[in-house]
């Protein structure tokens, strides 16, 4: 994630595992969007734990944090295990 933010190569998709996410946890829904503006969640993520826990360690790692504080992001991810990044 890091990689993709610095080089600023947006947007992108990033298909994701699906087994990594059911043995993280069992919940009925891994879809979300979270949008980031300037490091602070601009939108209501309160109904996803899968974009809160996103929040935390996009927010928790100190280059990243950097990163952010100086764009707008959104994330998102459907059904289909697909993580799309876009600069806002």
């Amino acid at each position: 994630m890091l990689t993709i933010l610095k080089t600023k190569r947006l947007p992108q998709s990033i298909q994701m595992d699906k087994k990594h996410f059911q043995n993280a946890g069992d919940r009925k829904n891994y879809t979300f969007n979270l949008v980031l503006n300037h490091g602070v969640v601009n939108n209501n993520i309160s109904g996803s734990a899968v974009a809160r826990d996103l929040t935390l360690e996009l927010t928790n790692h100190e280059a990243l944090k950097k990163l952010l504080v100086d764009e707008g992001y959104k994330f998102n991810m459907g059904k289909n295990f697909i993580l799309n990044i876009a600069q806002i």
